[in-house]
């Protein structure tokens, strides 16, 4: 049977390769500029992947979530894997890494002081914690990680999200009450006073990608960091994107969260603090969420997290996802995935 990488790798092979190019959707096309814009944003019609520019830099695993913090460094979360180690010893559910050098030269180094999510050496049928949404803002680094339930039947469903952080560029790190070193919570100890996210309604907010705006977040202006998630784990629930945002120096206080609840009548986003009262901001296409998959001891359902950019010179968001390719029966990359982007004058 191929392992994990050989199918991911053969299925982005294909999906790409059916597509010379991509229509860029308008997300929401009449709604007023952002605050995080300086001038009316610039319409993209149209965008075309150009095989001459792709580099392929090694490193084994997934996830990749990105920022850019305030030394001009560009961190990756590398999950389910080694990283950029030559001779790796260890398999990490998430792992932090630096890039430096230039483009056509870069160089990768792990940020020693990250806590060890080394999945080999944790108790058997302990829980895994794999990383995703990741900022730097104002000196500080941020990440929320993912976790599964407990199902012995599969598949299983993401049910929670943890956030830790650190305050000296990635040295040490802290859980979300400020206490340190990380703790990874077993299943007795994790609960919605512990995880910022738990057991939320269908499983909402349990995978996060943060709104990335610029260098240690420098192109925000309103003082809000906008965070999305998806609103489930079946078709129909994680093909839907909800997002809440937050005050930036109050990320760790989950009661000053404001979910997006809709639009109002002039078109603007309406907040609200109730989650239940959460309304879907962006909805992909259907028919792209796995409800099984190729690896009997690795049933997890997933699809449709996405990656959204602040473009400042364009003065427009620019959110790229993908959903799994399923087969008839729902097993995953069972035909070519679908890879998306999306653009919007506001968050």
């Amino acid at each position: 049977m191929p392992n994990r990488r050989d199918v991911l790798q053969g299925t982005c092979a294909l999906a790409l390769g059916a597509t010379g190019a991509a229509r860029i959707v308008p997300a929401a096309q009449d709604a007023p500029a952002s605050s995080g814009s300086g001038g009316r944003a610039v319409p993209v019609r149209s965008v075309i992947r150009r095989d001459e520019t792709i580099l392929r830099l090694g490193g084994l695993g997934d996830g990749y979530k990105m920022t850019w913090d305030a030394d001009d460094r560009q961190l990756v979360v590398v999950n389910d894997g080694a990283g950029w180690v030559e001779n790796p010893t260890a398999f990490y559910g998430a792992r932090l890494w630096a890039t430096g050098g230039g483009i056509q030269n870069a160089v990768f180094s792990e940020v020693s002081g990250y806590p060890d999510l080394n999945d080999s050496a944790r108790p058997e049928n302990s829980p895994r914690y794999f990383g995703h949404g990741l900022l730097a803002v104002r000196g500080r680094l941020y990440q929320f990680l993912s976790t599964l339930d407990q199902a012995t039947k599969r598949p299983r469903h993401w049910n929670g999200a943890k956030l830790i952080y650190s305050v000296d560029k990635g040295r040490t790190w802290c859980n979300q009450d400020g206490s340190s070193p990380v703790v990874w919570e077993d299943w007795s100890m994790q609960s919605r006073e512990r995880l910022a996210f738990f057991e939320e309604p269908h499983g909402a907010f349990s995978l996060l990608s943060i709104l990335q705006m610029g260098r240690d977040y420098s192109a925000n202006q309103d003082g809000y960091i906008y965070v999305y998630g998806l609103n489930g784990n079946v078709d129909g629930r994680m093909n839907e994107l909800v997002m809440f945002r937050v005050p930036i120096a109050q990320l760790l206080n989950r009661r000053a969260y404001e979910f997006f609840g809709g639009r109002r009548s002039d078109g603007s986003a309406r907040w609200v603090k109730d989650v239940e009262a959460r309304a879907a901001v962006h909805t992909f296409p259907r028919g792209w969420v796995n409800r099984t998959n190729l690896f009997a001891d690795d049933l997890v359902v997933e699809s449709w997290l996405p990656s959204v950019v602040y473009n400042e010179p364009l003065g427009l968001y620019l959110m790229a996802s993908a959903g799994i390719g399923c087969a008839p029966d729902g097993t995953e990359f069972g035909k070519p995935s679908y890879f998306g982007v999306w653009a919007s004058s506001t968050p």
